[in-house]
Parts: structure tokens; C-alpha cells; sequence
């Protein structure tokens, strides 16, 4: 009785021919793997069609060759020009071969023989009997597509979901687009440098004393990418420094009109009007256009007519305003603390010369006047001239003795407060005067 002898095919994964596996479907033994022609899709089947065995053998031990009648064992040898089957795109449906008698080369063949020779040529049977035919694939194979041997990756296109699964046994990060895996990452979570190049960099330390040095270094790298002057409303500029927590321009203002266009009102050479108004306004020193502008305190707070009831003006430009007081103490306090004082302490009032402009000054041979050794003036960048003033009854005095300048604090009905530096003192003087006087004026930024 004859043995038919079934195969489970199963192509693997290759890019210009296909490599099958296949399986005894009787006893459930591997047999091995075979080549024909053919590429697999890109989701991993086979179309249907015809495929040629290209790489194959004859195995000897896997199926024992009959020895009935005048057969014998010996040495086989595929003589056949083309070995293939037909695949319906899931199954095999038969194998064939295109010429020759069914013989395994040595002209081994039946001769009327009735009984029947089986054996497997590169791992798929062929089984040869009185009715003379091909085995017929009666199992539906798996289609299932591995690494192939010409090819070691996976290659994939679109999306892939795991359905949350878990993928196993990944291998440790590479290359830049790797995937990492958690015992990786958790391993070299504290790893990092200060440059974040890579997880398996060699971690940075600092000092604390280092950390300050690169927070200063950077505040600043970012100051200077900062704005260092404002515009007024008149379009004069003016360049500012930070003291502390408070911004401060380093010039005196140049405006001639309210932050609403409003004009402010010039008085020359007319000193009883100058000493009898109560509204804003300015003057040049000596009404020379070659000298600064100096303004009463009317114009610094806006007082721009005699009406009670109409609502001040802004003379500062946009986003400042004139030093209150205080502000002028904190300054001040600033200042001292910081080590300004002529001297190198930090306590008494001693800053005049690190306020002051290094010209313009009358001379002075008091230790850390203004006036002595002017060269070493001006180390807080203040910048502060001798411009003078314009007294409350219209006179101009004081040029190259006094630089002044308002607070928008007032003191009384008639006086409000300012500061001054003399050119034969060491401090910053405090000085409560009439609103009538014209001084310099500066800007905190709000």
C-alpha cells in the first residue's frame, strides 16, 4: 500500500527570491527550507502563481526508499530540469515538475510495478506509483514571513500597534534613532553631562561658587541683548544703567512738550514772570541753545495751566517717571552699600564722586571732592554735570559748582525735594527748595 506523505509550506521573508519552510504534515517534523523565484508583499504574503524550486537536494535518510522487486538502495541524483508548485496565495495546490520520467537519474523507474517508491527531493515528496502522479497538497500551509538569510532587518512601512503587548529582548541603543529600552534608560538617568549629548555621557558637577559664575555670565549675555536707551516723545534718547532693582537714565531731559504733545511752555529772558508762574516750564542755562534745558517743578508734574480741575500732564516718556524722593534714598543707599564711596566703605555718605561727570567741575582740593582729581569720577556711570540752575527769582547760577535735580515729591505749598552734588563735597545732598527753581531732570523706568 502506497504512503502519501503531506507538507506544510511556509514562506519566509526575502527580498529578490523566497524562502520556504515547510513541515511534514503527518508527523509534524521540520523538514527544512527550499528557494524559488518570487518577492514577497510588503505585508509578508505571497501572491498566487507558480514558483520554480531553485535550491534543492536529494535527502537520502529523511524517507527510507523502497527495495521491492528490482529496486535497490543507492546514491540518488535529481535529474529533473524543473521543480515547482502551483500557490493559490494561502496554500499549495499541487506540485509539478515540467519534463522527464519520474526517475531519480539513475533510470531507476516501476516497470509495471504496482507498488510504490516515495521519496523527498529538497524537502517536499514526490510519490511515484502505478497511477503515475504528483503529490496534491491537501493541508492549507502557514504563511508566515522571518528574517531571511540575505537579510537580517525587518523593514517596515506605516504604522505598527502591539495591541499592548509588550515587545521582548530588545537590544541596547546604537544609533541616533534607536529605540532605548526602560532598563537603559533607567540605568542612565543620572548619567547626564552638562551638555545632554548622550545618555551614557559622564555626569558634570558643579560648585555652588561655579553655578553663580554661570548664572552672572549668563544675566549678562542677556542684558546686553537688551535695549539700553529710551525715546521721549520729543524723540531725544536717552541711555539708562541698572542700580540694583531700579533702572535709571544717565542723562538729563531734553523734552519741550508733555508725553501728549502738549508744549511746554519756554520762558527767556523774562525773570519776574519765570519767578511768579506755577505751571510748567523751561528754560537753556543763561538762555544759551548751546546748554542744557532746566525745568521747574511745575513741568516735571505736569502742571500745565492754572485750572485745578484739569487733569496734570505726563513729562516722562512712556514706561517712566521722575524719581520720587524715596526713590532717590534707595539710590542713594544703593549706591553706599555697593562700595561707591570714594573711599571703598560701605557706610556714610560718600558717593558724590562716583555720581559725578569726570569734567565740567571747578577744581577742589578736598579729599573725595567732586572737584579733586576729576579723572577718577563717574565709576557708577551716573554722569553727572555742573549744568547749574535757574534760581526762583529768574537769575542762572551755579554752573560748574552745582549739578541738581528734581524729586516729584513735594514739600510744601512752595518747596519740593531734589538732590544736588557740589563740586568741593563728598555726598550726595538731600535739599528741599522752591518749585519755582529750574533744575536738571532724570528718569526711573516704572
Amino acid at each position: 500500500m502506497k504512503k502519501l506523505i503531506l507538507f506544510t509550506l511556509i514562506p519566509l521573508f526575502s527580498f529578490s527570491q523566497i524562502t520556504w519552510s515547510w513541515t511534514d504534515a503527518e508527523t509534524g517534523l521540520e523538514k527544512g527550507t527550499f528557494v524559488t523565484n518570487g518577492t514577497l508583499n510588503e505585508d509578508g504574503t505571497v501572491s498566487s502563481g507558480i514558483y520554480t524550486i531553485s535550491d534543492f537536494t536529494l535527502d537520502q535518510t529523511s524517507t527510507p526508499i523502497s527495495t521491492s522487486g528490482s529496486f535497490a538502495n543507492g546514491d540518488w541524483v535529481l535529474s529533473q530540469p524543473d521543480i515547482g508548485f502551483n500557490w493559490s496565495g494561502s496554500y499549495v495546490t499541487e506540485f509539478w515538475r515540467s519534463s522527464g520520467g519520474y526517475t531519480n537519474g539513475l533510470n531507476i523507474y516501476t516497470q509495471g510495478y504496482t507498488h510504490g517508491i516515495t521519496m523527498s527531493i529538497d524537502y517536499f515528496a514526490i510519490s511515484q506509483g502505478e497511477y503515475n502522479f504528483l503529490v496534491n497538497q491537501s493541508t492549507t500551509p502557514l504563511v508566515a514571513p522571518v528574517n531571511s538569510e540575505t537579510d537580517s532587518d525587518i523593514k517596515l512601512n506605516g504604522s505598527v500597534s502591539t495591541e499592548n503587548n509588550q515587545i521582548k529582548n530588545v537590544a541596547d541603543p546604537t544609533d541616533a534613532q534607536d529605540a532605548a529600552t526602560k532598563n537603559y534608560v533607567d540605568s542612565n538617568v543620572n548619567s547626564f553631562s552638562g551638555s545632554y549629548n548622550d545618555l551614557s555621557d559622564t555626569p558634570t558637577t558643579y560648585t555652588q561658587a561655579q553655578v553663580d559664575a554661570l548664572i552672572t555670565s549668563l544675566q549678562s549675555q542677556i542684558d546686553a541683548l537688551q535695549p539700553t536707551s529710551v525715546t521721549d516723545q520729543d524723540g531725544n534718547t536717552y541711555e539708562y544703567l541698572t542700580y540694583g532693582d531700579q533702572v535709571w537714565t544717565v542723562e538729563n531731559a531734553a523734552m519741550v512738550t508733555y508725553r501728549d504733545g502738549t508744549p511746554i511752555q519756554q520762558v527767556t529772558t523774562d525773570n519776574t514772570q519765570w519767578a511768579s508762574l506755577t505751571t510748567g516750564a523751561w528754560s537753556y542755562y543763561n538762555n544759551d541753545p548751546t546748554k542744557p534745558r532746566l525745568y521747574n517743578w511745575y513741568a516735571v508734574m505736569g502742571i500745565h495751566d492754572t485750572d485745578p480741575n484739569t487733569p496734570n500732564k505726563e513729562f516722562a516718556p512712556e514706561g517712566w517717571h521722575v524719581p520720587s524722593d524715596a526713590e532717590w534714598t534707595t539710590l542713594e543707599n544703593h549706591l553706599i552699600a555697593n562700595g561707591y564711596n570714594y573711599d571703598g566703605t560701605t557706610t556714610g555718605n560718600k558717593i558724590a564722586k562716583a555720581m559725578a561727570s569726570i569734567t565740567g567741575w571747578n577744581s577742589s582740593t578736598n579729599e573725595g571732592a567732586v572737584g579733586n582729581n576729576q579723572s577718577s569720577n563717574n565709576s557708577s556711570g551716573f554722569n553727572a554735570f555742573p549744568e547749574g540752575d535757574r534760581n526762583y527769582v529768574g537769575s542762572f547760577n551755579d554752573e560748574g559748582y552745582y549739578a541738581l535735580f528734581w524729586s516729584s515729591t513735594e514739600n510744601s505749598t512752595n518747596n519740593a525735594w531734589s538732590r544736588y552734588l557740589n563740586y568741593d563735597n563728598s555726598n550726595l545732598t538731600r535739599y528741599d527748595t522752591y518749585k519755582q527753581d529750574g533744575f536738571s531732570v532724570r528718569f526711573v523706568r516704572d
